[in-house]
């Protein structure tokens, strides 16, 4: 009879059928996906809060930028609001990524980088890949991700530039006083001057609809060049 019993088991066992838990390991699972499950009620009602405190703070954004004749900004933003609505903040919680799109990627705690803006422009000028050879050290992650805009050397014309997602843009301009004007321009803009040795960086931690302007100052030696991840043509 002993012999049967085991191999009663043993053929159980083999057909894949785990054997029945202890009530009290039982129990301990069940209180645990009781737990989780609350906390996941309460998550989804804080998520869902956010969210529609997020779409509530835009709208007015939308609504700012649209006084201010700022129709590509609060065409941007209409768009996110929609994103945010159909369950932006939930779809990015639950994947590791920015909240605007990109995939996350890992960065030192000494650096506040972000994933670089889409840009719009009225310019026709190719972009391609940025050369990071030269940048600050705080840009260097940054510098792995963008793509580069050279404007046109010795040609003062003003190319003008909207962010249609959030995100980092930055702009090389060598160094020297002939920049001046370009550099006030770009502070007024938002941006933050980093410099690295006698070259000159401006930063901006861009929103969507900022935007900026960018020339070449006359009689200067450098290159002027815009950084961000892609660079759309405006029609």
């Amino acid at each position: 009879m002993r012999c049967i019993a085991i191999l009663v088991t043993c053929l159980t066992l083999c057909a894949g059928e785990a054997p029945p838990l202890p009530p009290s390991t039982q129990k301990l699972v069940d209180d645990a996906a009781a737990v989780a499950g609350k906390a996941k009620q309460v998550y989804d009602q804080a998520v869902a809060k956010e969210q529609a405190k997020l779409a509530a703070a835009l709208i007015k954004e939308q609504e700012r930028e649209t006084k201010k004749g700022n129709l590509d900004g609060a065409l941007a933003i209409k768009a996110l609001i929609t994103e945010v609505q159909g369950g932006l903040l939930q779809k990015r919680s639950e994947t590791s990524g920015d909240l605007l799109g990109d995939p996350a990627t890992p960065t030192n705690a000494s650096t506040t980088v972000t994933p670089p803006a889409e840009l719009i422009t009225d310019s026709k000028l190719p972009s391609g890949p940025a050369q990071p050879g030269h940048a600050p050290a705080q840009l260097t992650e940054f510098m792995q991700r963008a793509s580069a805009m050279s404007l046109p050397k010795g040609d003062p014309t003003p190319v003008n530039f909207g962010a249609t997602s959030a995100g980092m843009v930055a702009v090389y301009n060598g160094g020297g006083g002939r920049n001046a004007e370009l550099w006030a321009a770009l502070m007024k803009a938002g941006f933050q001057r980093v410099d690295e040795g006698n070259n000159q960086w401006f930063v901006l931690n861009a929103k969507p609809g900022d935007r900026f302007t960018v020339f070449d100052p006359p009689g200067t030696s450098a290159q002027i060049e815009v950084y961000a991840l892609r660079f759309k043509t405006a029609r």
